[in-house]
């Protein structure tokens, strides 16, 4: 038995021995070099050795090689069709003969070759077992619901299936990074927390510039948030995939998130304010009516908010979206006026989608039991913003000549792209479902600009005493 293993011993070893010449022997000879590869390739799309390849435009020496192995003469050939298995056992007429050409092959390349279906196997159960691991690394809600939509191949994870395909460690880093973010968001809702992105990202990450949303890491957390925020808001939808500036900066608020608490402002006239030291602010620009730009920094620092004018006994602030029509209406409001002073209702401009200085600002009004009236443009993005003002101050939000008439008043020649019409679909207020149908019907939008005599007439009736 011994001597039987030792003979079996010396087989294995003359066996691998010849096959690393035959490799070596192939490797060394050009003509065999396409054939070779080609020989893989048919390997790897059928899994076992079968079929046949074709040679295009054959060189001297492939005419050669193979007319040396297969012992037919090729030189008047210009292309050749090989069989897998006649060239296998070709090889049995060899010094090679007893080669097998998969072993062969395999030391050809220098490694054992797999089906593709064997490749792909293998890949999803090292794929699979990578998240896993993951997994076993959170037990947070945000964090599991973002690791489940990549598994699913979900919307956004594109760029995650892509980053594990180039580097699957780099991938880890930066996915347990984006867990730790997403399980210490500052605030949801845009409420009065908040932190600047910058700061959030150093704590985070060690690098203040590690959820920048130009690096594949700061676009695998935007993803992140955009999937968080369209499950923890029923309806909502980022079209098209890649974020305007403005729908950016809505999505990092949301989160209590800034990148900038300077730029990230809201605009006032009528307004004063409180310090935590018990010092008052504004009272100059309230009794000038001067016009005031608040960044969200300054915000922060109040304690409370002094709404002057309580018109008819009910504390009231209007809000409009268009910087335009804030001037507009701050101009012939002053006009009318017989002071120097706002003896108006306090008038609020957001400059477009809402920002977080507005929320905060609005959440302190609200505490104070003020009813907000809001105006804004006839189009699915201002009937969201209504839709959206009225869900989070159910109690204390007003929509402001926001009806059917106002709609056919203000009714323009920008006809709406069918992209942004399906917008109209996430809206669900009741208040809104006329005007939601005749906007889908006519495909035209309407803007408050054509309103403002409408509103100046509003503002007008509700003067009275300063408090």
């Amino acid at each position: 038995m011994k001597n039987d293993n030792i003979l079996s011993n010396d087989n294995f070893s003359h066996k691998c021995e010849l096959l690393q010449e035959a490799a070596s022997y192939f490797r060394g000879q050009t003509g065999f070099n396409r054939l070779f590869r080609l020989f893989i390739d048919k390997y790897q799309s059928l899994g076992r050795i079968g079929g046949s390849v074709q040679i295009n435009k054959l060189t001297d020496a492939e005419r050669d090689a193979l007319a040396g192995i297969m012992r037919r003469d090729y030189s008047q050939q210009r292309s050749a069709t090989i069989h897998l298995d006649k060239f296998n056992h070709a090889l049995s007429n060899t010094r090679f003969s007893r080669i097998d050409l998969k072993d062969l092959l395999d030391a050809y390349a220098g490694e054992t070759i797999q089906s593709r279906e064997d490749q792909e196997r293998e890949y999803a159960v090292k794929k699979a077992a990578f998240f896993e691991k993951l997994r076993q690394s959170t037990s947070h809600l945000r964090s599991e619901s973002w690791l489940n939509n990549i598994l699913s191949k979900g919307p956004g994870t594109r760029s995650a299936h892509l980053a594990y395909d180039r580097q699957p460690e780099r991938l880890k880093t930066w996915l347990l990074n984006i867990f730790h973010a997403l399980e210490n968001l500052p605030d949801t809702g845009g409420n009065v927390n908040y932190r600047r992105l910058p700061v959030f990202a150093a704590d985070i990450t060690g690098d203040p510039h590690g959820l920048d949303v130009d690096t594949e890491q700061g676009k695998i957390f935007i993803s992140a948030l955009k999937y968080l925020r369209s499950m923890e808001d029923d309806g909502l939808s980022y079209q098209p995939s890649v974020l305007s500036a403005e729908q950016l900066n809505e999505l990092l608020e949301f989160y209590g998130l800034v990148r900038d608490d300077i730029l990230n402002f809201v605009t006032v006239i009528g307004l004063k304010g409180l310090l935590y030291d018990g010092k008052k602010i504004w009272q100059d620009a309230y009794e000038q009516g001067m016009v005031k730009n608040i960044p969200l920094k300054e915000l922060t620092r109040l304690s409370s908010i002094t709404t002057p004018f309580a018109g008819d006994g009910r504390l009231a602030v209007y809000v409009v979206e268009n910087s335009g029509v804030f001037s507009e209406l701050v101009d012939r409001l002053k006009d009318a006026a017989d002071t120097h002073g706002w003896p108006y209702r306090p008038l609020i401009c957001t400059h477009g989608q809402f920002k977080l200085a507005t929320w905060f600002l609005l959440d302190m009004l609200v505490k104070l039991d003020t009813e907000i009236y809001y105006s804004g443009d006839f189009d699915p993005e201002g009937l969201l913003m209504a839709q959206r003002l009225i869900e989070r101050y159910p109690d204390h939000a007003r929509l402001l000549h926001y009806d059917e008439a106002a709609y056919m008043k203000s009714l323009s020649r920008v006809r709406l792209p069918q992209h942004r019409l399906k917008k109209l679909q996430n809206v669900t207020l009741s208040n809104l479902q006329v005007v939601k149908e005749m906007m889908l019907d006519k495909e035209m939008a309407g803007y408050q600009e054509t309103l403002i005599d409408e509103m100046i007439m509003t503002m007008l009736k509700c003067r009275g005493k300063i408090k």
